[in-house]
C-alpha cells in the first residue's frame, strides 16, 4: 500500500535532490578567498605543502614572467575540493580571482593542486589557448608535474613545470607574440572557458615502488664507449627509450652519485631528445675529455642549445652529467650559460668560440660589439625611479674604455626609451666593434648623454688561459658549482670536480666530488672563483688549509703544500 501519493512522491524525491545537492558545499563556501589575496603574490599555499623558499621562487617567477611576457602565472595548492569537480573549481577560482586581468589580454596561467584528492588542474586564459593547447597542457601534468609528485618532488615539479612553459615560448620563438596580445574583450566577467587538462596522482608512488631489473643486454649496450661519439649516440638512444636505469656504465661515476640526489622525468628525457633531433654537431676532443656542440650562425640560436661534456676513464667514454649539470645552466632566456671557465672543457670550447656573461657565443673573429654592462635586477619604472639600473663588468672598468658606471639607470639609447617593456640589450643587439651609441642616463640624479663606443667582446676564458702557462704553482684541481642539495647542506658554492693525479691536491687526500666548506679557516661561502683568485699568489711550499665535506655527510680537513709543475692546466 503506498503511503505517498504520486503528487507526494514527486515533492519527496525533488526535497531529496536538494538535500542532496546541500550536501556538497558551495564553490563559495569551501573557497580559500573569494577574490585573491594580492596582484603583486603568485603562490598561494593553502596546504602548507612548500617551503618558505619554494614560495619566494614561485613569486620570483611569477613577478619575472609578468613583467618580461606580460603573463599572470598563478600557483595555487588547495587542501581538498570537498567532492566538487576539480574543473569546475579551477574555471570558478579563475575568474573570482580575475587571474589575467593584470595583463594587457586575458594572459592568465593557474596551476591548481588539490592536495587531499592529488589532482592537478591547468587552467589557461583565452588569449593563450593557441599557445598552450589542451594535448600540452595534458602533456605537461602527465609528463613533468604528476612524475614529480609522484617522486615526492613538490618543488622541482613545480619549478619544472614553469620551466617548461617558458621555454615553449622561446623555442617557438613566440617573445613579442605572447607580450602584444591583448584582448578587446578584456571587460568579460571570464577570463577562461575551461581551456586546460585534468590529471590524478599518487604522492611519492615511485618511491614505494621498486625499479624494474635492467637486463645484462640493456646494461652492455649501454656501457663506455669506444669514442665520444658513441657515447653520445647511446645517450640520445637512452632518452628515446626512457630508460631511467642511472647506475648504467655510460655514466661518470660521479653522475650516477649525482643522480641519487636528482630527479627528472620523461617529459624532460623527451624535450632533450626533440630538441636536438637532426641537428648537426661537432666534436672537439684530447685524450680524456670530449665535448660535443651544435654550431649555428645565429649565435642567439647556437646559445639556446646544450654542450654535452663526456670523459675518458679506464673503462671507455662517459657521459659527464655531473660535469654538465655544473657548469651548464639554462637561464631566463633559455640560453645556456657556462659557470665559470676554469675546468678541464674549457680549452676545448675555446678553440673556436668565446661566451659573454650573457650566456652568448661568438667565434674570435666575429667584430659584434658589446657594451660591457649587466643588468642589476629587475628595475621598476616610474617617475620616481625610471630607466635601467646596470652594472659594468669588470674587464671594462680597468681600463675606463666604457664611461658607464655601475649604478647607471639607462633611459634612452640613440634616443629609444628604455622601459619596461624594452630592454637596452635589444637595442644593442646589432652594434659592431667602434660603433657610437648615445646613451641617456641618470647618475646622482643628474641627466646626462654619453657617447659610448663598442668594444671587443672580452675574453672569458682569460683567466683559464693562467693554467696553461709553464712554470707556474699550483695545486691540481678544477672546481665547479655545487648543486641545489650540496649547498644546502654546507652554504658553499665550490665542488672539486677533478683532481689531478700525482699533484699536491691528489697526495693530500682530496677527491673529485668533494665539496669545499672553507679555505684558510675564512668565513664566508666559497665559490668556485675562490680557488681562480687565490692560485696566482702563492709561492711554492705555501700551504692550503681545506674543509671538505664528503658524499654529502663525513668531514674532513686536508692540508695541501703548493708546489711548482710544467703540466699545463688544472688550478
Amino acid at each position: 500500500m503506498n503511503i505517498f501519493s504520486k503528487r507526494e512522491w514527486i515533492i519527496f524525491l525533488v526535497m531529496m535532490f536538494i538535500l542532496s545537492i546541500g550536501a556538497l558545499p558551495s564553490l563559495a563556501q569551501i573557497s580559500i578567498h573569494q577574490s585573491r589575496r594580492s596582484i603583486n603574490q603568485w603562490c598561494f599555499d593553502y596546504a602548507d605543502v612548500f617551503s618558505s623558499d619554494i614560495e619566494r621562487k614561485i613569486n620570483n617567477q611569477g613577478r619575472g614572467i609578468q613583467k618580461a611576457f606580460d603573463v599572470d602565472f598563478v600557483v595555487a595548492v588547495i587542501p581538498t575540493i570537498e567532492g566538487h569537480d576539480i574543473v569546475e573549481y579551477a574555471v570558478d577560482l579563475f575568474s573570482r580571482w580575475e587571474i589575467g586581468k593584470s595583463t594587457q589580454g586575458k594572459k592568465g596561467i593557474l596551476i591548481l593542486i588539490a592536495n587531499k584528492e592529488q589532482k592537478i588542474r591547468i587552467e589557461i586564459g583565452y588569449d593563450l589557448e593557441a599557445i598552450y593547447t589542451d594535448a600540452y597542457i595534458g602533456q605537461v601534468e602527465r609528463e613533468i608535474l604528476k612524475e614529480f609528485f609522484e617522486q615526492a618532488e613538490w618543488d622541482i615539479g613545480i619549478l619544472a613545470t614553469i620551466e617548461n612553459f617558458l621555454f615553449r615560448i622561446y623555442n617557438k620563438d613566440l617573445m613579442e607574440e605572447v607580450k602584444g596580445i591583448s584582448s578587446p574583450e578584456h571587460d568579460l566577467k571570464y577570463y577562461s572557458q575551461g581551456a586546460g587538462a585534468t590529471n590524478v596522482f599518487d604522492f611519492g608512488a615511485a618511491l614505494r615502488n621498486p625499479l624494474p631489473e635492467t637486463s645484462e643486454e640493456i646494461k652492455d649496450y649501454f656501457s663506455a664507449q669506444l669514442t665520444p661519439e658513441l657515447a653520445f649516440i647511446r645517450y640520445m638512444e637512452l632518452l628515446s627509450g626512457n630508460i631511467t636505469d642511472r647506475s648504467l656504465g655510460l655514466y661518470t661515476d660521479l653522475s650516477k652519485f649525482f643522480y641519487k640526489n636528482w630527479k627528472s622525468t620523461s617529459g624532460q628525457r623527451r624535450a632533450e631528445v626533440q630538441k636536438i633531433s637532426g641537428k648537426p654537431y661537432i666534436i672537439k676532443q684530447t685524450d680524456t675529455h670530449a665535448i660535443i656542440m651544435f654550431p649555428d650562425p645565429k649565435m642567439e640560436v647556437m646559445a639556446t642549445f646544450p654542450i654535452y661534456l663526456i670523459k675518458k676513464s679506464e673503462k671507455g667514454w662517459q657521459m659527464d652529467i655531473n660535469a654538465m649539470t655544473r657548469l651548464l645552466r639554462v637561464l631566463f632566456r633559455n640560453y645556456v650559460h657556462l659557470r665559470g671557465e676554469t675546468h678541464p672543457y674549457s680549452e676545448l670550447i675555446m678553440q673556436e668560440y668565446n661566451y659573454d656573461f650573457h650566456g652568448t657565443p661568438s667565434r674570435w673573429d666575429d667584430d659584434k660589439g658589446c657594451f660591457g654592462f649587466q643588468n642589476l635586477g629587475i628595475a621598476r619604472y616610474t617617475k620616481e625611479n625610471p630607466g635601467h639600473p646596470i652594472s659594468i663588468e669588470l674587464d671594462y672598468k680597468k681600463d675606463n674604455k666604457i664611461p658607464l658606471k655601475d649604478g647607471d639607470r639607462i633611459l634612452t639609447i640613440n634616443g629609444q626609451e628604455v622601459n619596461k617593456n624594452t630592454s637596452p640589450f635589444t637595442l644593442i643587439k646589432n652594434a659592431k666593434v667602434g660603433d657610437v651609441y648615445k646613451f641617456k642616463i641618470l647618475r646622482n640624479n643628474k641627466k646626462i648623454t654619453l657617447d659610448v663606443v663598442a668594444q671587443k667582446r672580452a675574453d672569458y676564458f682569460q683567466d683559464f688561459r693562467k693554467v696553461l702557462k709553464i712554470p707556474r704553482i699550483w695545486v691540481g684541481i678544477y672546481v665547479a658549482d655545487t648543486v641545489e642539495y650540496e649547498y644546502d647542506l654546507t652554504h658553499s658554492s665550490c665542488a672539486v670536480l677533478e683532481v689531478a693525479q700525482d699533484s699536491p691536491a691528489d697526495r693530500a687526500g682530496l677527491k673529485a666530488g668533494d665539496v669545499i666548506i672553507s679555505i684558510d679557516g675564512k668565513s664566508g661561502e666559497p665559490y668556485w672563483g675562490t680557488i681562480r683568485d687565490l692560485v696566482p699568489d702563492l709561492k711554492a711550499g705555501d700551504k692550503i688549509i681545506m674543509e671538505i665535506l664528503r658524499g654529502l655527510k663525513e668531514r674532513k680537513t686536508i692540508t695541501i703544500i703548493t708546489e711548482e709543475t710544467n703540466r699545463r692546466g688544472y688550478f
